[in-house]
Order: structure tokens, then C-alpha cells, then sequence
């Protein structure tokens, strides 16, 4: 693992360096446990607005200062410690407070106690915390998104949809894109990387630089017939990705090229032809992915409803009326499955698997054209 840390420091130090003193070379060739690091696998790196390096590791928090590691650790039954020594991620914001992520929940850390502030509402594992232009911290878990209101004694955090965060994000992403690139769709993955589909133009991909407080770009993926594990539309309709947290696959819809199934550990993209041919050529578009509480993967279409098992890769085929367009899916708490488009709303009754009309007012005499559905912490479902 010490070669992976040295090919990241090497990789920063053209921005430390109008930012800090000089580092000798010499010590960055030694920088791990026998220098004082706490551990050799470092998961997030930042330079705060002191000039100070942090790293954080799966066994602590640690602080360079240019002569010295120093390690922070959860110390039992100290309630100003880190909350758990598996570091996820760190933040400073715009008010220079550092924020630190763990797999069991988020800190603030006090520069001149040398101590911690805890969440008390946040002790599940956090995934990303970033700024936006508006100067609101969210915070990301893997359930959901929050966003923070911080005063001296405490700080609170809210649940938001993650439709809300996406909006959110997209602000901050929509400058770094080319002009006039329409957005079809948005997903924040398990690692933190932002994936943009667009109608035409591909997949543009960004990640989070903590040192420079801001997105950038990681790479792009467009349509490719001539190589075989290329992707093969360039118009993408939706973007998922599965809950577990070694999951490798992305789902992908695209007009009139299927599913693609792209893997991140081979780097390559797979057409799902058993999906594809079940469509006639004339309704290969894909609109709506996301899962069950069973793991089931939904995915609408022109034709009707999808159901697939991600494991087995068996598919069930639910109808709805004709030329509906599936644009968006719920499972509630109490487990009523919901579909949405533009024939209007349905739930799944269990008994009859079928789908059942669920009539909304009219609007211009028709059903409305439903485009998302959002279940609030009450239990309410918006359409």
C-alpha cells in the first residue's frame, strides 16, 4: 500500500506547493507506519487552510505538520475523540471548519481545543461531504442525503431526497460541462463519483477533489461501435447502481441499444442482450431503474415493465397501457410498489401481480404525466 500513497502524494505536490514550506524529498520516500503514520492504507487526503496535511486511514486521523505524524483515534468513553478510527472522508469548508467522515458517523474538528465534535444524528457510515454554491454542507450517506445547520454548541442535519442533492450537485457540475449538453440523468455512486448522463452525448464522469474543495473531471464515455466493449448509445435515459458495497456493476438505459452493464473493475461495458431481445427495434429504449427491498431491479420501457432478479438475471414482465412511457418507480415503507409515466400512476397489487391504475385529478382530461415520486420521513408519498 505504500506505493499507492506515494504515487498520490507525488501526484499533489504541484498544488502543495505554493500552499505549504517545502517537504523534503526524502521523507515523502518513507512516508508510512515506520515515520508515524497510523496505517499504510489511506482512503482521503486534504490540506487544510493552515498549510497542515490530514490523511485519513482505516485505523485513524493523521495530521502532518511538516516534522511530525501526529495520529487522532476514538478513545473509549471520550465523547470529544473521533467517533471511529475507519476514516471515509474529510471536508473543510468555506468557514475553515474541518469536517471529518467515519464508518460510524460525522465530526467537526475544534482547532484550538484539539478536540471533536460528534453528530448526534449521524452515526452510519458517510460517504461525502461537499460544499455548494450557496454554502451548504451536505453530507452523503448511504441511504440518503442531509444537509447541515451548524451554530457554536451543535450541528443539526436534515433529510433531503436525493433528487434535492442532485440539484444541488448539478450546479456545481453544470459549468465543467460543454455547452449545450442536455443532462437525461444524474447518480452519485457508492465511491463518491458523480455520473452525468446526457441525450447524445455520452457519460461524463467527476469526482470530488478534497484538497481543492471542488469537482473535476474524471472521463468521459461515449458511444463506440467498433470496440466491443465500448458503449453502444450515446443517448442514455438512466443511470443504477446496486446497494452492496462491492458492487462493480452500473446499470445503464439508452435509446435503441438496451441495457449496458458497464463493470468498473474491467473497465468495459456489456451489452445485456437477453433484456435487448425482448424488445422489437423499435422500443429499445429504457427509462426508470431502480430496486426493490428483494433486490429486484425495475426497469421500464415503451413495452411495459421489467422485473429482474440481479443475481439470477431472470426477468418478469409486467404490462401497463399502451405507449406508456415507465419514467419513475418506489417501494415504500409499507411496501407498495409505485410506478409513474405518462399515462399516469400505478401500484403493484401483490395478490394479482398486476398493476392497477391508482386515479389522480385530471388534468386537461387526462391522467397527469407522472415524472417522479418521493416518499417523505412521514411516510407520505408526493407524486
Amino acid at each position: 500500500m505504500k506505493t499507492k500513497l506515494l504515487i498520490g502524494l507525488m501526484w499533489m505536490w504541484a498544488a502543495w506547493a505554493n500552499a505549504a514550506p517545502p517537504i523534503g524529498f526524502d521523507f515523502w520516500n518513507h512516508l508510512g507506519t515506520n515515520e508515524g503514520l497510523s496505517q499504510n492504507e489511506v482512503h482521503c487526503i486534504l490540506q487544510d487552510h493552515r498549510g497542515l496535511m490530514w490523511f485519513g486511514t482505516q485505523d485513524g486521523l493523521n495530521c502532518y505538520d511538516g516534522q511530525r505524524v501526529q495520529v487522532f483515534r476514538q478513545a473509549p468513553f471520550d465523547s470529544t475523540s473521533l467517533s471511529d478510527d475507519f476514516i471515509t472522508t474529510l471536508h473543510e469548508d468555506s468557514k475553515q471548519r474541518f469536517w471529518v467522515g467515519t464508518a460510524k458517523g460525522l465530526n467537526c474538528y475544534d482547532f484550538a481545543k484539539g478536540t471533536f465534535r460528534r453528530s448526534s444524528q449521524l452515526k452510519t457510515v458517510i460517504l461525502q461531504i461537499i460544499e455548494d454554491k450557496n454554502k451548504a454542507i451536505w453530507v452523503q450517506t448511504k441511504t440518503t442525503w442531509w444537509v447541515m445547520a451548524v451554530n457554536e454548541t451543535e450541528f443539526k442535519v436534515t433529510k433531503r431526497s436525493p433528487d434535492d442533492a442532485k440539484k444541488a450537485l448539478l450546479a456545481q457540475i453544470t459549468p465543467l460541462l460543454p455547452a449545450k449538453v442536455s443532462v437525461s440523468s444524474l447518480m452519485i455512486d457508492h465511491l463518491g463519483i458523480v455520473w452525468v448522463g446526457t441525450r447524445g452525448q455520452g457519460i461524463y464522469r467527476f469526482r470530488y477533489e478534497a484538497d481543492k474543495q471542488q469537482y473535476a473531471p474524471l472521463d468521459i464515455f461515449d458511444e463506440d461501435f467498433f470496440d466491443t466493449n465500448g458503449l453502444k448509445s450515446s443517448h442514455i435515459t438512466c443511470l443504477y447502481e446496486g446497494n452492496e458495497a462491492d458492487e462493480d456493476i452500473v446499470w445503464i438505459g439508452t435509446r435503441e441499444a438496451g441495457v449496458q452493464l458497464y463493470s468498473r473493475s474491467k473497465n468495459t461495458f456489456k451489452h445485456w442482450e437477453r433484456l435487448f431481445t425482448q424488445e422489437s427495434a423499435a422500443t429499445r429504449t429504457f427509462f426508470g431503474l431502480t430496486t426493490d427491498k428483494k433486490g429486484h431491479l425495475w426497469v421500464g420501457s415503451y413495452s411495459g415493465l421489467y422485473r429482474i432478479h440481479r443475481a439470477t438475471h431472470d426477468i418478469r414482465t409486467y404490462k401497463t397501457p399502451p405507449n406508456t412511457i415507465v419514467e419513475t418507480s418506489l417501494e415504500d415503507t409499507q411496501g407498495s410498489f409505485w410506478v409513474g409515466g405518462n399515462t399516469g400512476l400505478f401500484h403493484l397489487d401483490n395478490a394479482q401481480q398486476q398493476f392497477e391504475t391508482f386515479n389522480l385529478p385530471l388534468y386537461e382530461g387526462h391522467q397527469p404525466w407522472v415524472l417522479r415520486i418521493y416518499e417523505d420521513p412521514s411516510q407520505q408519498v408526493w407524486v
